[in-house]
């Protein structure tokens, strides 16, 4: 969802509910029929993994591997942890066996270069750490440059716990059109710390103007801050021929890292918040956001209002990457594909993928089982999409429907944290 400090908090309500569940995989083809190329995909189990209990979201301090030795292991029993993790996580790291061979060390080298870390091939206290974050589904802002701003491409999905699923239409340069599922179209930059540009629904319509770098407070560091000033034009659907400017007092400032536990998974966060107020009297608001540098995307945003105006909490529930210009049998095979990593695939295990007709390959890894309030088991997992040397993740969690399908849900609402 794009941000979208739209002069309109009286009247926006996030409770109209989307009951769509959106697919991730249509039914299982047979392999045969496909043009594609699967690796390494797990059988079907006996019985599917065991759910845990939700419980409810969390904001957490997270592990700072800086703190932790880098130096050289040489005890066996560590090694064999290492190895252990390491085919758990789908690479080769040859025999469990406790000695550092040729094997281990170019599978340690291959994930650490996967981590955007030195590659130096060896067993440390920051290598266990890291593996075991990977292992247990937790995504840290390694890989992803936080340095950078977010790019975006044309075509990929955001679901959210409201119900809402926000599609790029287009990516120009710094500038990104939205559309929602509920008709409501938005114009940005791609920096979302900055307010949207323009936006319509069935409200009304409106647009603003600021002098502001479209870069402003990246590279992302904590305690970094801009003030600025924003013309908003507001034109409501309920009075067409009325123009109302309001002009809004903007401060933004970079926060700490945390760790965050979403509907989509658990991630390793910088907390961003901006606070708005306006001059024709409506109430402060203070957005808080939670940007995971591992996905490009915020996870979570909050709006906290100093009035008697409700509070939103939203959360990702999926990021679906763009495919819709893929051959057909490419697209079904991966949807194959997804369907059995999430069925049985062994918890942090990727799973590579690639079709001969699309220049992508994936890697698939399902993360915790877990099960909803409603009784449904679920799952988060990650697709992992390498084109032409770049590397993009897609977090998401997806629920097992009553056909045996699993689905990413349009959760309907506001997410109730026992649900989680």
């Amino acid at each position: 969802m794009p941000t979208d400090f739209q002069q309109r908090d009286e009247a926006w309500r996030w409770a109209a509910p989307c009951r769509r569940a959106l697919l991730v995989g249509a039914t299982c083809l047979a392999l045969g029929a496909c043009s594609l190329l699967p690796v390494s995909l797990p059988g079907s189990p006996a019985k599917p993994a065991q759910p845990e209990k939700t419980r409810p979201s969390t904001t957490e301090r997270p592990l700072d591997y800086s703190r932790l030795s880098t130096a050289a292991i040489n005890d066996p029993s560590a090694i064999a942890k290492a190895q252990t993790l390491l085919v758990d996580l789908g690479y080769k790291a040859g025999a469990i066996d406790g000695l550092m061979g040729p094997k281990t060390r170019r599978a340690i080298m291959r994930f650490q270069g996967e981590a955007g870390i030195a590659r130096d091939g060896r067993v440390s206290e920051a290598l266990l750490a890291r593996l075991r974050a990977q292992r247990e589904g937790r995504w840290s802002r390694s890989g992803t440059d936080k340095d950078q701003l977010p790019a975006y491409r044309a075509g990929t999905r955001f679901v959210y716990s409201d119900g809402r699923v926000f599609t790029i239409e287009s990516a120009d340069g710094d500038f990104l059109l939205w559309r929602s599922n509920r008709g409501e179209e938005i114009s940005s930059y791609r920096n979302f710390i900055l307010p949207p540009l323009a936006w319509s629904d069935e409200l009304g319509r409106g647009m603003r103007s600021f002098e502001l770098n479209p870069s402003a407070l990246w590279p992302l560091r904590s305690g970094a801050n801009i003030g600025f000033s924003a013309r908003h034009l507001v034109n409501k659907a309920k009075e067409p021929d009325e123009r109302i400017m309001v002009v809004e007092e903007w401060r933004c400032e970079i926060g700490e890292e945390t760790e965050v536990t979403v509907v989509a998974g658990r991630f390793d966060t910088l907390e961003i918040a901006c606070s708005r107020q306006s001059d024709d009297g409506s109430p402060d608001l203070r957005r808080v956001w939670y940007y995971a540098p591992a996905v490009g995307h915020y996870v979570r945003v909050n709006d906290i209002y100093d009035a008697d105006e409700q509070d939103r909490h939203v959360e990702l529930v999926a990021i679906q990457p763009p495919r819709d210009e893929w051959p057909p049998a490419a697209q079904a095979g991966l949807d194959w594909a997804l369907q059995h990593v999430l069925e049985s695939g062994e918890p942090g295990k990727q799973f590579p993928w690639r079709s001969s007709a699309v220049d992508t390959q994936v890697t698939i890894a399902a993360l915790k089982t877990y099960e909803r309030g409603d009784g449904r088991n679920c799952r988060n997992f990650m697709q992992t999409w390498t084109t032409a040397g770049s590397r993009k993740n897609y977090p998401g969690t997806a629920c097992r429907a009553g056909s045996g399908t699993w689905v990413i849900p349009g959760l309907e609402g506001s997410l109730d944290p026992v649900v989680r």
